[in-house]
């Protein structure tokens, strides 16, 4: 199926997302669909998903592919925008991202796919057409759909008809939030998820303002709420571990400390920093704040492994 950037022609809610992967392993039980959704409150250093931050369609343009005005320069009288930057003394091309509106009219006249845009517009019944061509690969191990991102609950009103339509169709369901939403939106979701992963950064506020561009008070208080209200949820918590951010003893013990206060939590979960995301940074004109920072070291993981109750398992993929 062909998606569009257009908003769809019904009464059906409409979803923007960015990418479909399939026989995802790490996102849930068996082997899953993961859908990307855009829009995200957060600016995280380490993002590895820039192309999720904006809740809006965005061109992805990689010189490295361009093969220049002087053989090619189709985009240069596609654009209704003239958001084309051609270099008078070699020819290569450049987006004026001033000017470009992400309309995607470059992107059919590319001949060596330089570029693409992130963003297609899908009803939620059109995305389950999409996920249901793996149910063979669910039903025999155990798998179903998740929603990552950027933050998929930010589109509530389609996450959650999504989501009714997977529960409806036998699917199981898996969300991954950064917290960082309204609660309402937590409570309207919660009910057609079988297993949500939560992001916990860190429990210091202006450290974790610093790194991800906004406070933790709602993050930790939704956490707190769901484990009260939502003592049955499978919930599974995850720590990035962010060197110059929280890679050492004494930032991970906090939150340790704060999540043992949360007996519904069955499972946590390290997340090494990894650098996976770096080209799209250079697609979307973007600098990567993070150029020289290396992952952490397997020593430190097994330190910081150590730490975590006995009784929450993890992916042993992580260490």
């Amino acid at each position: 199926m062909k998606l569009s950037n257009a908003p769809p022609m019904s009464s059906e809610p409409d979803g923007l997302i960015f990418s479909v992967q399939r026989m995802a392993v790490h996102d849930g039980p068996g082997w899953r669909t993961l859908v990307f959704l855009k829009g995200c409150p957060l600016r995280c250093r380490w993002c590895c998903n820039p192309e999720s931050w904006i809740s809006e369609p965005e061109l992805a343009f990689d010189s490295a592919k361009c093969i220049g005005a002087k053989k090619c320069g189709f985009c240069i009288g596609a654009c209704p925008h003239s958001a084309i930057l051609v270099s008078k003394q070699n020819g290569s091309i450049a987006v004026d991202r001033n000017r470009c509106c992400s309309c995607g009219e470059c992107v059919d006249y590319c001949p060596s796919n330089a570029r693409h845009i992130y963003g297609n517009r899908v009803t939620a019944p059109e995305l389950l057409e999409i996920v249901e061509k793996d149910v063979m690969f669910y039903s025999r191990s155990g798998g179903g759909v998740t929603l990552g991102g950027g933050e998929p609950l930010l589109q509530i009103d389609f996450v959650t008809r999504f989501l009714d339509l997977c529960k409806k169709n036998g699917l199981h369901t898996a969300v991954e939030t950064c917290g960082a939403v309204p609660w309402s939106n937590l409570e309207r979701a919660v009910p057609s998820i079988d297993h949500l992963f939560f992001d916990v950064k860190s429990t210091d506020n202006e450290l974790h303002k610093q790194y991800t561009g906004v406070p933790n008070q709602l993050i930790l208080n939704n956490l707190q709420k769901l484990c009260s209200n939502y003592p049955e949820l499978k919930l599974t918590v995850r720590i990035p571990v962010i060197p110059e951010f929280n890679d050492s003893p004494e930032q991970i013990k906090p939150i340790i400390k704060f999540l043992r206060s949360q007996p519904a939590i069955s499972n946590i979960e390290l997340m090494p920093y990894h650098r996976f995301g770096i080209v799209k940074y250079n697609t979307l004109n973007r600098a990567y704040p993070m150029e020289k920072v290396t992952p952490p070291s397997p020593a430190l993981l097994k330190v910081l492994r150590e730490m975590i109750p006995s009784g929450t398992r993890q992916r042993k993929e992580d260490f």
